[in-house]
C-alpha cells in the first residue's frame, strides 16, 4: 500500500482570515504578483496552520473586492498592462 502525502492549507476548510492576513493579501496582490507568486509569498509569511491554496487566496480577494474593501480603482490598475502602452 503506498501512502500519499498531501499539503494540508488552514485545517478546518474556510477558516476565517484574520485583518493581519487579508492585509498581507491586498498588499502581496497590490503588488503586482500573479496568484502562484501571491500563495507562496502569503504561506512563508503566515504560520502552516493559516496557510491557504491559491484558489483559496483569489476567492477572498475577491470578496474583498465585492465588499469593497480593495478598491475599484486598485482592481484597474492591476489589469492595466503599462508595457503594452509603451509606458
Amino acid at each position: 500500500m503506498s501512502s500519499i502525502t498531501s499539503q494540508s492549507f488552514a485545517s478546518g476548510h474556510n477558516k476565517n482570515y484574520y485583518p493581519e492576513e487579508e492585509q498581507l493579501l491586498i498588499h502581496f496582490k497590490q503588488s503586482g504578483l500573479s496568484w502562484i507568486q501571491v500563495e507562496d509569498i502569503y504561506n512563508r509569511t503566515v504560520s502552516r496552520d493559516r496557510q491557504r491554496t491559491a484558489s483559496a487566496l483569489e476567492n477572498k480577494w475577491r470578496q474583498l473586492c465585492r465588499d469593497g474593501i480593495v478598491s475599484q480603482a486598485v482592481i484597474w490598475d492591476l489589469s492595466l498592462d503599462t508595457t503594452a502602452l509603451g509606458v
